[in-house]
């Protein structure tokens, strides 16, 4: 059965299926379209695993959970649909589908695993609605087409850290309003001091609300350590989000007077 499945484009599962095992299709390079049946209700971890051909999943309505690993390394020209009431989407569950361009969650979704869509480099907007509760570390990590996020909330979490851009990132309400933009400056890289601007958006991504910027940027004069200073104004002017012009100049003045080194 292995041997048939190997060779295989499509594969069309009859009703009456309730369960895929783990790793039941994990390898089947040649698997461009797989049928899953209304009847299925388990979904186990790499069950699609590797399927480097696959263009279109349709995800049943009584699938509740993606599982780990299920379709990572799918690299096609993949397109997800979800026909049900998913609510947690697993570890690196979508994990290097390198051409996935578009992403709408169902309205069930609380959660989203660890590097759940890790490494999805054509992946450019994502859609959330108000369900949602938890997006864990680099879900949507090395991600730099994704630009647009559309939410019924403001999202919390270190999801979106590292998401290698370089362009700015826009959180849209559901509504088409927006949050907020965070800039991702092109040239931080420069600064020996890396994690600076990862420190602010991390903060920044973490905090239930929105950062009181104007409180934030009186810390200069209250930090200890010259370089805790001269990390929080290059963090600052790489990520200017909520940056005054009256807090701009300080910190412009401040590393005038205090030279940082650069790569």
């Amino acid at each position: 059965f292995r041997r048939v499945l190997f060779r295989s484009e499509r594969v069309y599962l009859n009703n009456g299926l309730t369960a895929i095992e783990a790793g039941a299709f994990e390898g089947c390079r040649k698997l461009k379209d797989i049928r899953l049946p209304d009847t299925l209700t388990i979904l186990k971890e790499k069950a699609f695993l590797g399927c480097v051909l696959l263009e279109r999943i349709v995800i049943p309505p009584r699938i509740t959970r993606i599982p780990e690993y299920s379709f990572k390394d799918c690299e096609s020209a993949l397109q997800i649909y979800f026909a049900g009431k998913v609510t947690e989407i697993g570890t690196s569950a979508f994990e290097y589908c390198r051409n996935v361009a578009h992403l709408q969650l169902p309205h069930t979704t609380s959660r989203i695993g660890k590097c759940a869509f890790y490494g999805c480099s054509s992946l450019s907007d994502v859609s959330f609605s108000e369900a949602i509760r938890i997006i864990e570390e680099d879900a949507f990590g090395q991600c730099p087409a994704l630009t647009n996020i559309r939410t019924g909330k403001w999202l919390p979490g270190q999801g979106f850290l590292g998401l290698g851009n370089s362009t700015d990132i826009t959180f849209l309400k559901e509504d088409g309003s927006v949050w907020l933009t965070l800039f991702y400056a092109d040239d931080w890289r420069r600064f020996t001091d890396i994690p600076a601007r990862d420190r602010l958006v991390h903060a920044f991504l973490r905090a239930p609300g929105f950062i009181d910027f104007e409180s934030y940027d009186t810390c200069l004069e209250l930090l200890k350590y010259t370089e805790d200073q001269i990390d929080l104004a290059l963090n600052r002017l790489l990520t200017p989000v909520g940056l005054s012009d009256a807090a701009r100049k300080q910190y412009e003045v401040f590393l005038s007077l205090h030279p940082y080194k650069t790569i």
